[in-house]
């Protein structure tokens, strides 16, 4: 068994032949753990930067106080102070730790207090659901952490561990959700910091012990501290696994949605767009049932009917097999017109105007159900499309016809030609009013 041990050990040692500087290490952890104005400078800049970008909901401003956080470096002290099995060095660790968490806790209220911004963005949203995949990003972090403050040739990858860590945006949030009063920010915030922050020390522990019990086999691991952050990280795993189950199920539940809306919606207007689409999913009465918020863009002329909603309703319950609460948020898409298509429009408001003038004027008792102005095709010239109602011994002639065309001919252009019909409105007399006739 022995034998084997150390054959699987050279094995190991041929891709591990470098080994973690534990001097350089040290100098740049251990002989940092203290409360400097360089640290609380830049602690406090990165504070600033990270809350003021998460309230702008700005990336680039949030990876900016990622990357000059210093608050890696008690971090990996611990994991260091684990490794070496120095209780002075963890705990001056621990406290730096706590210490820096209020400062960060603090500023951040502060700040979001001070700020006009108040709303919740998506860079805020974002960190307070953490999911194992956050897990396993931190874990790779932070040995690329250790190897980065232990070999100058890798040290150029720091500004990335700061990054891909996310040690401050986390605090942020949490300090943002105590300003606004949102406990479910607060608790996303500090769990997604208590993850990044034990895995990285967990992973950085084991890398650096392995490293040494390969180079001396001996090591000197603080068992009992390894063991309470290595349980820590197993209890932070089982919501983080129910979470991104419900992360992927909810993106699940939105692709399907969408698809179902777009089908039933392509059937009634062909030009319809989905612009925006959330689910959530809860409990209602002790059933689960699915609440769908999407808005949607059609034409200008469109409408969304009774019928319509109804459709989708049924295709969705029907795709997802559960209950659905569906809400439509609809916009009208309206084209800007061109200066062509505005001189019709006036021309034609005008020609009405005035057309029916002079129809009050010769034949008040006749209705005008239409008037449109079209573009000939044969002459490219234009002709009135005009409907008349009314009964049948209003019929207009076909002499007062041409008179009002006369009256009204400065609206329309010399060679311009009418076409109207006019439909004759024939009243049935009820059965009650027949009874009465008879009577």
């Amino acid at each position: 068994m022995k034998a084997t041990l150390i054959r699987i050990k050279r094995s190991i040692r041929q891709y591990l032949t470098i080994p973690v500087e534990t001097s350089t290490l040290k100098k740049k952890t251990v002989r940092r753990l203290n409360f400097t104005f360089e640290y609380i400078l830049l602690l406090a800049g990165s504070v600033v930067i990270s809350t003021l970008g998460l309230l702008m909901d700005s990336s680039a401003a949030i990876i900016g106080g990622m990357i000059i956080s210093p608050l890696i470096i008690p971090i990996l002290s611990l994991s260091y102070g684990i490794y070496d099995g120095n209780i002075r060095i963890m705990h001056r660790s621990l406290v730096m730790i706590f210490v820096s968490v209020a400062i960060t806790l603090g500023i951040s209220v502060l700040i979001t207090e001070l700020s006009p911004l108040k709303n919740i963005t998506d860079e805020i949203s974002i960190r307070t659901t953490p999911t194992l995949l956050d897990l396993f990003i931190a874990l790779s972090a932070g040995i690329i952490g250790i190897l980065a403050l232990s070999r100058h040739k890798i040290a150029e990858s720091f500004a990335g561990v700061a990054i891909a860590t996310s040690i401050v945006p986390p605090l942020s949030v949490a300090g943002i959700g105590i300003s606004f009063g949102e406990s479910s920010i607060f608790y996303g915030g500090m769990l997604l910091f208590m993850l990044n922050i034990l895995a990285i020390t967990f992973v950085g522990t084991i890398y650096l012990t392995l490293q040494h019990w390969l180079a001396t086999d001996k090591t000197h691991i603080s068992i009992r501290a390894l063991s309470i952050i290595g349980g820590s990280l197993l209890l932070i795993m089982l919501p983080l696994a129910y979470q991104l189950r419900s992360y992927t199920y909810n993106l699940t539940v939105q692709k399907e949605s969408r698809e179902a809306i777009e089908t039933v919606l392509s059937g009634y207007h062909p030009n319809s767009r989905i612009d925006h689409i959330d689910t959530a999913v809860g409990e209602k009465n002790n059933q689960k049932i699915i609440s769908i918020n999407a808005k949607i863009t059609i034409d200008e002329s469109d409408s969304v009917s009774y019928e319509l909603e109804n459709q989708i309703n049924k295709h969705l319950r029907n795709t997802l097999n559960t209950n659905v609460q569906l809400k439509l948020s609809i916009q009208r898409s309206v084209g800007i017109i061109s200066e062509e298509q505005s001189r019709k429009t006036i021309a034609t408001r005008n020609f009405t105007e005035a057309f029916s003038e002079k129809m009050v004027e010769y034949h008040p008792k006749v209705t005008i159900s239409s008037i449109t102005l079209d573009n000939t095709e044969e002459d490219e010239g234009l002709i009135a499309v005009i409907k008349l109602t009314g009964e049948i011994k209003d019929t207009p002639s076909k002499k007062s016809l041409e008179k009002i065309q006369a009256e009204v001919s400065d609206f329309l252009p010399e060679n311009a030609r009418y076409d109207i019909t006019y439909t004759p409105v024939i009243q049935i007399s009820s059965p009650n009013a027949a009874k009465s006739t008879k009577k």
